[in-house]
């Protein structure tokens, strides 16, 4: 895609996304005012501002055209943004945005693109620091206390017991094949587990470690909350058929027997498809690179 390869991943990511996120104070107003980039700077360092409050501070606007145009202005930021951007090259406009992975992957093409390669080297090489110091600092873990199971999950599985059992006693009288019933079963479980997956990122705190690791980029989805905190769902057989018995516990819940053996299944399948699989893939892609090896594009744009 003409991205570049070299871009901050991980704790990285996640130290910046930390430095530049402005924790909402409960004072909105009386922002504390700096004449300038250094003093917000000092103020923090003498411990007498926080880096993620947000402040005004007197900054240059580096996009325009010349430096006779350069006046200051007040702008809304915090010092974590403040210090974040003393890392991009002098010129590059200032960054006044919360920054996640694809944003630092974006900032960093747009400084390949307009810088010479050794500043875009040390640039990379600010923001990795930068992002590691700030990664340490902010303290963000992992605990299985930082996991929240939502509140309504409990009357949402209720209702769909009383579904299933619906679905059952209609199969029961003959109403239903049993194909029907299975896709219908299939049908309730599935929707349960969407509903769980919304409610997941809801019930957990914008600033806390979960939120923050998975927003910024850093690691992991939100497919992996949603089995620790939600519901594991539906998990398929060896053979690939989905078996309709659903997992209604989440890995914090903790599963029951049943759950537990159910989901062995799809354990031993991962590990046999890594052993497996790997060949039959490889052996596609070649089987792609063949067919098309003697096409040449001779066109200036391929289209």
């Amino acid at each position: 895609t003409g991205d570049p390869i070299m871009i901050p991943t991980k704790d990285m990511v996640l130290g910046c996304y930390y430095m530049t996120g402005i924790k909402e104070s409960e004072q909105k107003e009386n922002l504390k005012i700096f004449g300038g980039e250094a003093e917000a700077i000092l103020a923090n360092q003498l411990e007498v501002l926080p880096i993620r409050e947000k402040i005004k501070v007197l900054i240059k606007d580096k996009t325009k055209a010349s430096e006779k145009d350069l006046k200051p202005e007040f702008i809304e930021t915090s010092v974590g943004r403040i210090l974040f951007n003393q890392a991009l090259p002098k010129d590059f406009p200032f960054i006044n945005e919360q920054v996640n992975s694809k944003k630092i992957s974006k900032i960093i093409s747009k400084v390949i693109e307009t810088h010479t390669l050794e500043e875009a080297q040390q640039t990379l090489d600010r923001v990795k620091n930068l992002g590691f110091e700030y990664a340490t600092l902010s303290g963000i873990s992992w605990g299985m206390d930082d996991v929240i199971v939502p509140k309504e999950k409990p009357a949402l599985i209720l209702e769909a017991e009383k579904e299933v059992e619906k679905i059952e006693s209609h199969y029961e009288k003959g109403f239903l094949s049993a194909k029907e019933r299975s896709a219908k079963l299939i049908e309730i479980w599935q929707g349960v587990k969407q509903k769980v997956e919304k409610l997941v990122p809801l019930n957990l705190p914008k600033d806390g470690p979960v939120f923050s690791m998975i927003d910024s980029g850093a690691r992991g989805s939100w497919a992996q909350p949603v089995q620790m905190a939600g519901m594991k769902g539906l998990v398929t057989s060896p053979t690939g058929r989905i078996i309709e018995l659903p997992v209604k516990n989440s890995f914090k819940e903790g599963f029951d027997v049943l759950e537990y053996f159910i989901s062995t299944h799809g354990a031993r399948k991962g590990t046999s498809d890594t052993a497996l699989r790997t060949s039959a893939s490889g052996y596609f892609f070649f089987f792609k690179q063949k067919t098309a090896y003697d096409i040449i594009i001779s066109g200036e744009d391929c289209g």
